[in-house]
């Protein structure tokens, strides 16, 4: 076997690898939406609309609370994945002991600090007095066992940076079949308490199954319990560009709700229809950023940065296979698809036509996604961040122009989205590629 073919098996080799890595965690992120449904269905079928209102109610409040997780659950990927590419797995253990003492005073912090702020946030929703009661006892639940989600979601970033998918995937398995027992039978007794109470339950179970079969590089000893100055600063680094993105994306969703509002009924009914196509789409799309920062992130470990552009080979030629089945389900099933979610033959009008229009977007996401996976490997979110803030600006001034244009505020919203995604890509690349060109490396190896 000569030199060229040894080279072809290794970029095969780690090709074949990668795909494995992406269908693990698509599956997982498939799953960890179905956790979501199965809340959102029991809460519909066992209980009445002020219920329904509580949960719809929380949601933001929640997703406020998930980017701190986010930009967390980031930084744990990135700094195990380094290590653990670099084959020390002493250091593996010191950032883990680390993590388990950050873990709990960062989750502790904020539940304090959102305790204090609920009162205040609810009526910044303007929630309906009807159900401002429910909607704190749920909160207060919520913020008391958050200590239980997020130890748990250390716990799985770590275990996805050292490549134990089968294990995270079981897990989440398990999770997902634990929800399906304890929350109907718990709305049954508590009402909608029983849907957090449910989750809170098979969360705990996972993070004692977890702890109990937990990867030997991962356990540690009081030795490694130790907050050090420099774990600090690079998660900070890390996770603070990433909390304050997606925390923009969550102001920038309220800015989309209130702008579809103009519209009446049909349009929130329309971005009610348009925010499951883009759950849809994130939950294939999302995985790409994981495996191309996993990947990366260890061959940076192991200070073997010219593998780094048949990484990203790799992961763009993944990103075609997954833009085909976006492009075909955005643009040949449009219809189908709206119709799993509303019956309104005049919404799924609408929501085709906010299709058509920005659909292409949507199609370029897993090129974003990869795009991500690189700047957060290479340490890079605080790019991120500020091609955020550029593409949320854009999106802006891109809708109010074309609503003072007379375009139908829902369709304008499709314009928006379509000037944020590119806005972003743009941005991305030229990062990319002041990066490789600082390095002396190309970004790709296309064969």
């Amino acid at each position: 076997m000569n030199e060229h073919q040894k080279q072809s098996n290794k970029q095969t080799k780690l090709g074949m690898k990668m795909l494995k890595l992406f269908l693990n965690f698509l599956c997982s992120n498939m799953l960890n939406a179905l956790i979501f449904l199965i809340n959102a269905i029991w809460v519909g079928k066992l209980l009445g609309e002020n219920e329904v209102s509580v949960i719809a109610n929380v949601a933001p409040i929640i997703l406020v609370i998930a980017s701190i997780s986010a930009g967390y659950s980031t930084a744990v990927s990135v700094l195990v994945s380094k290590s653990s590419g670099a084959g020390e797995d002493e250091e593996v253990k010191n950032i883990m002991g680390f993590v388990y003492i950050f873990a709990f005073v960062v989750s502790i912090s904020v539940s304090v600090l959102m305790i204090v702020l609920l009162p205040l946030l609810l009526r910044i929703l303007n929630t309906p007095e009807i159900i401002l009661i429910d909607t704190s006892k749920y909160m207060y639940l919520y913020l008391i066992s958050y200590i239980i989600n997020f130890s748990l979601i250390s716990f799985k970033s770590a275990l996805k940076a050292i490549e134990k998918v089968k294990l995270t995937l079981g897990l989440t398995i398990v999770e997902v079949i634990l929800n399906a027992i304890f929350v109907p039978l718990l709305i049954m007794q508590f009402g909608v308490f029983g849907a957090v109470l449910g989750n809170i339950s098979a969360k705990l179970l996972t993070l004692t199954l977890v702890i109990w079969i937990n990867d030997e590089r991962l356990k540690v000893t009081r030795n490694h319990l130790k907050i050090k100055a420099d774990y600090v600063k690079q998660f900070i680094s890390i996770a603070s560009p990433i909390t304050f993105d997606i925390l923009m994306i969550g102001m920038l969703a309220m800015f989309e709700t209130n702008i579809a509002n103009q519209s009446g009924v049909l349009g929130s009914a329309t971005i009610g229809v348009i925010d499951k196509l883009d759950e849809i789409v994130y939950i294939v799309s999302e995985p790409l950023q994981t495996v191309t920062m996993i990947i990366i992130a260890q061959y940076i470990g192991k200070k073997d940065k010219s593998k780094i552009k048949e990484v990203l080979s790799n992961s763009f030629k993944i990103a075609a296979a997954v833009m085909v089945f976006v492009a075909i389900l955005i643009f040949v099933f449009p219809s189908q698809v709206s119709g799993l979610f509303i019956q309104s033959p005049t919404v799924i009008e609408m929501v085709v036509i906010y299709l058509l229009i920005s659909g292409v977007g949507y199609v370029f996401l897993p090129i974003k996604q990869v795009l991500e996976g690189y700047l957060i490997a290479k340490e890079h979110s605080n790019y991120i961040f500020k091609a955020g803030i550029v593409g949320s600006i854009a999106e802006v001034v891109v809708i109010y122009v074309s609503i003072y244009n007379n375009v139908e505020s829902i369709y304008a919203l499709g314009i928006g989205t379509l000037s944020y995604v590119f806005t972003n890509i743009i941005i991305y690349i030229l990062y990319c590629l002041r990066d490789a060109k600082q390095n002396n490396q190309p970004l790709v190896n296309i064969n």
